[in-house]
């Protein structure tokens, strides 16, 4: 256990150097121009991917799918087809209550960068 807890930290430790060497030097990650579905790119640190990742597979992938493709209970929209500005401001509205849904108890708990990190998790998706 303690192995596998120093290999974790070793890793973490080394994505984040990374991260940090290339802002630093101004390199940002390449992304593509955005194809004719609408599909937003930014640059997101590998970490916040990470976590994006990992909140997805908490929060949403349950309902929505492993690699977001289905409507969750048949009522939403298939979200790895939604650009990432739109996934965060239905996050928002749902942390609101303004959309109300089975998914508001988890949408609750995340904050804003959370709910960033998720959405630019979901544009990965759709490769």
């Amino acid at each position: 256990m303690k192995l596998y807890s120093t290999l974790l930290t070793c890793t973490l430790f080394s994505i984040a150097f990374s991260a940090n060497i290339n802002a630093e030097n101004n390199v940002t990650e390449s992304t593509s121009p955005p194809s004719e579905n609408n599909t937003e790119t930014t640059s997101i640190s590998p970490m916040d991917l990470a976590s994006g990742k990992q909140l997805f597979a908490r929060n949403c992938a349950t309902c929505h799918g492993q690699k977001g493709q289905r409507p969750a209970f048949g009522r939403s929209a298939i979200i790895n087809t939604l650009p990432a500005a739109q996934i965060v401001k239905a996050l928002e509205l749902r942390k609101a209550g303004i959309i109300k849904g089975p998914g508001n108890a988890a949408k609750s708990r995340l904050n804003e960068d959370q709910m960033k990190w998720i959405a630019e998790y979901i544009q990965t998706l759709k490769k």
